[in-house]
């Protein structure tokens, strides 16, 4: 029987070291149900991001977060957002399946590192690029919503996902596939938003970026937090159960990810 996947939100890492929660009974949790844990750089960049304020309280408290994950080793390291979204168009265009995982040797070597408070090159360029694309696309949104602010405020989330899932998947598809033609691209984001247990993070993908839009029309603006809360949601698209104690990402969560179970900490160290 294969081992089903677990995504902790960043919330989560913080709370187990805020709580003084034992790890040996989180492994001890993991290892009963039969679940591995999976960790995205998106996790790894929020913990290293402790090192910008270079801040003493802020340092100690990214090297605990890293110390964390040492602890918590072994699990899967989950690749980027656009590399698995590749893969998943790869899958129906070229019938070819990729792993959407890496190996760990690389990343466990720099959470190693981190964990000693050694805070490197390699670490100061992953935060600095990772910065930089964040704000990119902050820009980006705050410009699509320009685009978009005329549009008749729909009812509800639902509604407006209806009316519009299948032009953005095309969009996401004709970004990605050089020279697609007009026809298969309807084609192809139509069979893939039909099919969409075999493409978690495209059907995630496109409802989360349709939900920002909804609440773009709903408040005019996004904060950081937002954008990295659903991101979180789209990566655990590949977990079977999502660890959070975000309260208002429970109210909201199944408008991204239909098939994922979200558990609170305390919920979770009663399985």
């Amino acid at each position: 029987m294969s081992k089903r996947r677990v995504y902790f939100d960043n919330n989560i890492y913080a709370d187990i070291i805020r709580q003084g929660v034992r790890v040996d009974l989180i492994k001890n949790i993991l290892n009963r149900n039969k679940l591995i844990l999976i960790i995205s750089s998106l996790n790894l960049f929020e913990a290293a991001s402790c090192w910008k304020s270079r801040n003493s309280e802020a340092t100690s408290e990214g090297v605990k977060r890293f110390q964390l994950f040492k602890e918590l080793l072994p699990c899967r390291f989950l690749s980027e957002v656009s590399e698995i979204l590749l893969v998943e168009i790869g899958k129906v265009l070229k019938n070819q399946s990729f792993d959407i995982f890496y190996g760990g040797t690389e990343a466990e070597n720099e959470i190693n590192k981190l964990a000693g408070g050694i805070y490197g090159d390699t670490a100061r360029i992953f935060i600095e690029n990772k910065w930089n694309a964040k704000s990119v696309e902050l820009q980006q949104r705050t410009k699509y919503f320009s685009q978009i602010r005329n549009l008749t405020i729909p009812e509800s989330f639902h509604e407006f996902l209806s009316d519009h899932q299948q032009l953005f998947a095309e969009h996401i598809i004709g970004e990605r596939v050089e020279g697609i033609p007009a026809k298969n691209k309807r084609k192809l984001a139509a069979k893939m938003l039909q099919k969409h247990q075999k493409f978690p993070l495209f059907s995630s993908m496109v409802r989360a970026n349709l939900f920002l839009d909804f609440r773009l029309l709903k408040f005019s603006s996004l904060s950081h937090d937002t954008l990295d809360d659903v991101k979180h949601l789209m990566l655990a698209s590949y977990a079977d159960i999502f660890i959070s104690n975000d309260e208002k990402l429970h109210k909201y969560f199944h408008n991204i990810n239909t098939q994922l179970k979200v558990l609170r900490l305390s919920e979770f160290m009663k399985f």
